[in-house]
């Protein structure tokens, strides 16, 4: 790592015609990040131009000019993101201009640089870009961040989650693990009927010295899934949790997948969490209650600039008259999955402490939901409900409740 934040194997992309903006950044990069490779386009190119640059690297960031002309800039970001969703775009100014800042950030763009550019300013942007897209500090070959989380309590993630872990075979992945990231909450002991010596709490108190024999010493094992467990106990530390990195980050180099069972969106750690997955399974029943915190959620994430195409909402418990319908009307998402209520089937996993049987409607509907996840063919679209579910009581207290 450089002193300013920034990876020497990054791959920087300058973009736009002002002189001034690029040869500021070329000289601070080159005098902070020789070994980092940087790539300028002295112009605005068209939107099949922009394609295929985009397609012809790997890139890390994209530093836009939008100052020159931001009735030209403006739309790029919406293009860079459609082209490269992955790829973080940082909006570079050369006043402060607050119109122009937020007009940028509403386009899309992860973050801004006002000239001059100082190296501190520079430090502090790269540093919440590797916040938010954790890709661009993980070597190649880390593994895929899963995170699941409910809307509010009582919505059936933690079972979710479970059940999808065990799926691994749809994700062609070896090395799996299960890990309970509820400090205070965990249930996954409990619904695997489990008794666990050590917890997270354990692999969070070894910091960077967190090796290979020591976790080894933390998980258990069953069917070829290693689980890590929540304290069962308010441990020492357990509320000044706020920073997963260091964890996750060892986990992705083990692990071909990890699904992480988060309490919620809120707080530093789920928050910290969030931005880190691959995916954010957010997930919701359609009781008018979890529907109204649904909105609040996927609200929060987009103001932690989690990238929409990363937060996939699932219906869980969706009765014989579906529920999407009215969910993707109201909240303007689509629905990604929908999992049916199957109460027999998770009563019995909840006996047996395993994962629901495979055979059962909900087993069914998590195979379905892994397939996709692992780039499967996509589900049918969600059938329109008929036309005497449209003035049903849930949508009317959708209407009572309202949204903000």
């Amino acid at each position: 790592m450089s002193s300013l934040g920034i990876a020497r194997n990054w791959k920087i992309l300058v973009l736009g015609p002002s002189a001034e903006l690029g040869a500021a950044v070329r000289n601070l990069l080159a005098d902070q990040v020789p070994s980092a490779q940087l790539f300028e386009v002295k112009s605005y190119p068209d939107t099949a131009s922009l394609a295929r640059l985009l397609s012809s690297q790997t890139l890390s960031v994209c530093l836009l000019d939008a100052a020159t002309s931001k009735e030209t800039a403006l739309p790029l970001v919406r293009e860079i993101e459609k082209a490269a969703p992955k790829l973080p775009v940082v909006a570079l100014l050369a006043k402060n201009d607050p119109d122009l800042v937020l007009s940028c950030l509403r386009q899309g763009a992860s973050e801004f640089l006002i000239h001059p550019f100082l190296a501190d300013q520079v430090a502090a942007v790269f540093g919440r870009l590797a916040g938010i897209h954790p890709h661009l500090m993980q070597p190649e070959g880390q593994g895929r961040l899963i995170a699941v989380m409910p809307v509010k309590g009582g919505c059936g993630a933690s079972t979710v989650a479970l059940n999808l872990v065990f799926q691994r075979k749809k994700f062609n992945a070896k090395r799996v693990l299960l890990a309970d990231l509820d400090p205070l909450c965990g249930i996954q002991s409990f619904l695997l009927k489990a008794k666990p010596g050590y917890s997270f709490m354990d692999a969070v108190a070894r910091g960077t010295a967190l090796d290979v024999d020591v976790w080894r010493g933390l998980v258990q094992t069953m069917d070829g899934v290693d689980l890590l467990f929540a304290p069962d106990a308010l441990a020492e530390g357990i509320y000044d949790l706020a920073e997963p990195r260091n964890l996750i980050s060892f986990a992705r180099g083990l692990y071909e997948l990890v699904v992480a069972d988060v309490a919620s969106p809120y707080g530093p750690w789920n928050e910290r969490i969030a931005q880190m997955a691959d995916e954010v399974l957010l997930v919701t029943t359609a009781e008018a209650g979890a529907m109204r915190s649904c909105q609040r959620a996927l609200d929060h994430l987009r103001n932690l600039r989690v990238p929409h195409q990363r937060v996939k909402l699932v219906l869980n418990r969706d009765g014989k008259v579906s529920a999407a319908e009215t969910l993707q009307q109201q909240l303007s998402v689509p629905v990604y999955k929908s999992l049916p209520a199957d109460p027999e089937a998770i009563q019995q996993s909840l006996l047996e402490g395993k994962p629901v049987a495979a055979g059962s409607a909900f087993g069914k509907s998590l195979s379905a939901l892994a397939t996709t996840l692992a780039g499967g063919p996509p589900e049918a679209a969600v059938p329109k409900p008929p036309e005497k579910a449209k003035s049903s009581g849930l949508a009317g207290l959708w209407g009572l409740l309202g949204r903000k």
